[in-house]
Formats: structure tokens, sequence, C-alpha cells
């Protein structure tokens, strides 16, 4: 279940300096209720069943068993893949249950167009001890391609931090950082 999505910013690199700006600031605090008809609300459905992302006591819940996908246009798009600029997104995630099947399935990434998603988060159980589990990135595999090596608690809160680079779509994942040096693991795709 991903509880909230906070903030989704754009890190431009210049010689000189290091320019970062908000694109995206989403705190989930509007009425319960399907995200997508929210009036006046950026979500939107790119696919499956209409209404079944909703919004609950500020957090938006995911199940596995729903198959919609929202998104939110970000400020500045189209962004340029010729740019060594690179997005970041950074949310809290709190699942209430194990991720299920042999590899899982990823719930976040930024979409490029409504077949191209880069930047996938998963979940899955692989390699995670009994009654735990992990994330994993890939850049644009519908396979977890490299896996954060720590096991995780169900109805524990983590913060996570992707990075997306825009010229060579790599992957990077941070589970509960404090600094961009801090432990990530690299999607091994491109």
């Amino acid at each position: 279940m991903l509880r909230k999505l906070f903030v989704v910013a754009m890190l431009a690199l210049a010689p000189a300096s290091i320019r970062a700006s908000i694109i995206l600031n989403e705190a989930f605090n509007y009425p319960d209720g399907a995200v997508v008809t929210v009036p006046g609300i950026l979500w939107t459905n790119h696919s499956g069943t209409i209404g079944q992302v909703d919004v609950a006591s500020g957090k938006l819940n995911l199940t596995e068993k729903e198959s919609e996908d929202v998104n939110a246009p970000l400020q500045g798009q189209p962004y340029s893949t010729n740019s060594t600029d690179s997005l970041y997104a950074k949310f809290t995630v709190n699942f209430s249950a194990l991720p299920s099947g042999a590899n899982g399935g990823y719930f976040a990434h930024f979409m490029v167009n409504s077949t191209t998603f880069r930047a996938k988060v998963f979940a899955t159980t692989n390699g995670a001890a009994a009654g735990l589990f992990r994330l994993g990135i890939s850049s644009g595999s519908n396979l977890a391609t490299n896996t954060f090596p720590q096991d995780l608690n169900p109805h524990q809160d983590y913060t996570v931090v992707i990075r997306l680079t825009l010229n060579t779509a790599a992957s990077t994942l941070w589970i509960n950082p404090t600094a961009e040096t801090d432990s990530s693991v690299n999607a091994a795709d491109t």
C-alpha cells in the first residue's frame, strides 16, 4: 500500500551550481474517495479500472488486486532525453500485506507516455526472510533488475527516493536516506 507521495523534484546540474526545484508536491489532503474523481485534482487514469485507486485519511491506497494506474503531469515537461538533468521522487510507503507472486510487481514510476515507464519501483519477497519484503528497481524492465539489500516489515513507514537520469534512463533507489551518498542500488537495465 502506497501511503503518501510527498515530493517529486527535478535537479539540474550546471558546471558552477546546482539548481533544484519542486515540480510536484502532493499531500493527498482532500476528501476520501477515488483519486481521479476529486474535482480540480491532477491525477488521471492511464490504464485499468477507473476509480480503484483511492485516497483515505490523507493517504493514497493501492492494492495488488486493483488494476488502475494513475499519473499526475509534472511541471515543465516534456523533459529532454538529451539533458543530463535528473528527476527525483520521494514518497512514504507502508505495506499492509506482503507482495505476492514470484517476482512481486511495480507500484511507482515516472511515466514517459502511456506505454513507457521509467524508474519502476517493485515490491517483492524474493531474497527476503519469511514475513518480510524488499524493494527493487528497474529502468524500464517489467522485473526488478536490482533489489535493495534490506528486509522490510509490513505495517511500517519507509521513505523511498528514486532518481531517473534523463539522458541515460539510469535509475537509482534509496530507502530511508538522509543524503544522496547513502546506500542505494542502481537498476541493471537502461
